[in-house]
């Protein structure tokens, strides 16, 4: 019986878009109820080749039980419009941090950064930008890897809030944030915004008050001294 349900989406995805949306709600159902992975997969698939709108709740199939059908979901995600898959990353964000299949944590990283990218083109750097202090690692990473394929001048303006994730919490993010800054300077950008990561020294979490203190062990002597009341405190 899950063979003939799968064939049958299987032959539904193969109308062209004007028949295909005659069945519209028989497959997003199968995409998200019918009880046979196999199913679910194929209507996911149909549906990404539809390129749906949020009103299918694709988004749920990132819990699924079956890591094809998480993959083909995010797949789908990737299809949305800017404004509808921006709703859907923390989900995005969980998927390519939590998720225990490689491939559904690395097409759910790829749509994080497909997503800062569209951002970037829409001409929204800002937004990017402040994506840096998302409480999700993985968004914050997607982040600072986009804001890096900005032009040197651009990336520039943005020096402070990188610098600060010379302290951030998750060593990925730190690591990202400094090949970044190479790109401007690293080490001049750093002792111009010292001060941002100074104030991390007194951070709650004790991992970005570590990272602090690493990081302005990599300003010079003179740059250093300026610092070092708060150091010692």
């Amino acid at each position: 019986a899950a063979e003939k349900r799968q064939a049958a989406v299987e032959e539904l995805g193969k109308l062209d878009l004007a028949k295909l949306a005659l069945h519209e709600q028989a497959i997003a159902k199968a995409a998200k109820a019918d009880e046979d992975p196999s199913v679910r997969q194929a209507a996911c698939l149909v549906m990404h080749r539809m390129k749906p709108s949020a009103g299918y709740d694709v988004y749920a199939k990132l819990e699924d039980s079956n890591r094809r059908v998480r993959k083909a979901a995010v797949e789908t995600l990737g299809e949305l419009d800017l404004a509808t898959l921006a709703l859907h990353e923390q989900a995005i964000a969980k998927a390519a941090k939590e998720d225990k299949d490689s491939d559904v944590r690395r097409a759910a990283a790829e749509l994080l950064a497909k997503l800062m990218q569209q951002l970037i083109d829409a001409g929204d750097v800002d937004a990017v930008a402040a994506k840096l202090e998302d409480s999700d690692r993985e968004v914050r990473l997607a982040a600072v890897e986009t804001l890096g394929e900005l032009a040197s001048a651009t990336l520039a303006q943005h020096g402070a809030a990188l610098v600060a994730k010379l302290a951030d919490s998750n060593e990925d993010v730190c690591n990202a944030a400094w090949e970044v800054l190479t790109k401007i300077g690293a080490e001049e950008t750093l002792a111009q915004h010292a001060a941002v990561v100074v104030a991390r020294l007194v951070d709650s979490e004790w991992r970005v008050r570590e990272a602090a203190v690493e990081t302005l062990g990599k300003l010079d002597q003179a740059a250093l001294a300026q610092h070092g009341a708060a150091l010692v405190a």
